[in-house]
């Protein structure tokens, strides 16, 4: 459980295993471990390392409850799919938003 929910939030956040190393300070090989067929279990320490690295908590690791929303994780997801639109994309979302916020002076 722990393996692939790790996983799910590593890939949800494109973070690769060197990069959640650097985050944690946890070594490569052992976060590794975390995530390969030994499916090792990290210690209490390592794994509130892992979710604040993550910005997830350590009981959705372990148990896959329900993560608590948080508004600026979500504005974060939303700002990372904004990434390499063309900025004629990017005008037409603007006015969308004014739109649905009532605003006409686009």
């Amino acid at each position: 459980m722990f393996r692939e929910n790790l996983t799910r939030v590593m890939r949800e956040k494109n973070l690769s295993v060197k990069e959640l190393a650097y985050k944690t300070g946890i070594k490569y090989g052992v976060l590794n471990s975390y995530l390969d067929s030994r499916n090792s279990i990290p210690s209490i320490t390592n794994g509130v390392k892992i979710a604040e690295a993550l910005d997830t908590s350590a009981e959705y690791l372990v148990k896959g409850a329900p993560r608590k929303k948080c508004a600026l994780c979500e504005l974060e997801h939303f700002f990372n799919k904004l990434q390499g639109l063309s900025s004629r994309k990017l005008k037409i979302l603007n006015e969308l938003v004014e739109v649905l916020r009532g605003d006409d002076d686009f």
